[in-house]
């Protein structure tokens, strides 16, 4: 517990990980855990931030006003993995008992520099995440996002199996179809495939909910337009708000923070209780 902070309303609790990604470490309510609270790598638990670009970027190249700029791969080979917040740790700008305020600087090998703010805030039904991208001295192109892992499966302290096992209520419009090498090929679907997915869902009709029948249903909320479902492990399910598409930096679209003109975005997780 070195290190991370404990945001706490009533009976939720939120642990804040800065060194960890600045992640979303743990979600607890009534003593249950809602996240995954440990995993193989940094981006397989808890929830953390995905900028300045979120899911693969195709090869790890970033071809943009004129310029190309690489990336490591070492994570997702042939492509870069969620952006670099997640690999670093965060500073610490401002904490409460319910409230925290993040940061880091983006530096090499992201060429444009620029600061990402991160502001964590829990009451007694809701987690409420802000994120705020300002710009160096020069525009650049940005997609971010989250990234949760909800258990399917809720547990006591005992190991217990609490309720039963994690529905999703997701209702698109779209989906991008995407190809063998995981990213979108460009190509749209409107009659929503049966998963499970690994894809990327836009115009929604409605916030997505993931649901343990007989204890409680979460509601994932965000204004982002895409949203990257990975429904694939038996264990987990990710539901991933983000500006933009997988490898978006590239394709499009993007949004472009500039001096003075930053990126914002936010996430909500709501939750009531069943029964």
């Amino acid at each position: 517990m070195s290190g991370q902070l404990s945001l706490r309303a009533e009976r939720a609790e939120a642990i804040i990980d800065p060194a960890a990604g600045g992640r979303i470490a743990a979600l607890r309510v009534d003593d249950l855990d809602l996240l995954r609270t440990s995993g193989p790598r940094p981006t397989a638990w808890g929830s953390f931030v995905m900028a300045p670009w979120a899911g693969r970027l195709r090869n790890g190249l970033l071809s943009w006003n004129g310029g190309e700029h690489h990336f490591p791969t070492d994570m997702a080979p042939p492509d870069a993995l969620h952006g670099l917040a997640v690999w670093r740790a965060w500073e610490v700008v401002e904490a409460t008992e319910n409230r925290a305020v993040l940061a880091i600087d983006l530096n090499a090998p992201w060429p444009f520099g620029g600061r990402v703010f991160q502001t964590i805030g829990l009451e007694s039904s809701r987690l409420t995440v802000e994120l705020r991208i300002d710009a160096g001295d020069r525009p650049m192109p940005v997609i971010a996002g989250w990234h949760p892992w909800f258990v399917r499966v809720l547990t006591d302290r005992s190991g217990s199996a609490v309720g039963g096992p994690l529905e999703l209520d997701l209702h698109a419009g779209g989906m991008l179809v995407r190809g063998p090498d995981r990213l979108p090929t460009g190509e749209v679907v409107r009659s929503i495939p049966a998963g499970p997915w690994d894809d990327c869902f836009f115009e929604l009709e409605s916030a997505p909910v993931v649901r343990w029948p007989g204890v409680l249903e979460a509601r994932v909320e965000s204004e982002a337009p895409f949203w990257v479902i990975y429904t694939e492990p038996a264990d987990y399910v990710c539901v991933q708000p983000q500006s933009g598409p997988p490898n978006g930096l590239n394709t499009g679209p993007y949004a472009v923070a500039a001096p003075g003109a930053p990126f914002q975005l936010s996430m909500t997780i709501a939750w009531k209780r069943l029964g």
